[in-house]
């Protein structure tokens, strides 16, 4: 599997466990892992419209992200939907 497509999987696979987990996300991280994966806005316009760092913004969707994995490896809503509409 070359990279390119792991990376789409990984990101299908983030926004799948998105729409489980999202009501356990802060506010913030909602908007701009929303901004960021939906509106397709750049690090550097989401930093923008928080007057935040371009460095702040990636490190708080890398959390969201890591958020997202650990919420999914401690309940695993997505992985028993998924055996179930196997």
């Amino acid at each position: 599997m070359n990279n390119e497509q792991e990376c789409l999987e990984r990101r299908v696979l983030l926004n799948q466990l998105y729409d489980h987990y999202k009501p356990l996300l802060t506010e913030k991280q909602r908007e701009v892992y929303e901004l960021y994966e939906f509106s397709d806005l750049s690090l550097g316009e989401i930093a923008e419209i928080y007057g935040n760092s371009r460095q702040a913004v990636y490190d708080l969707l890398f959390r969201t992200k890591s958020k997202l994995e650990k919420l999914e490896e401690k309940m695993g809503l997505a992985t028993r939907e998924e055996e179930e509409n196997v």
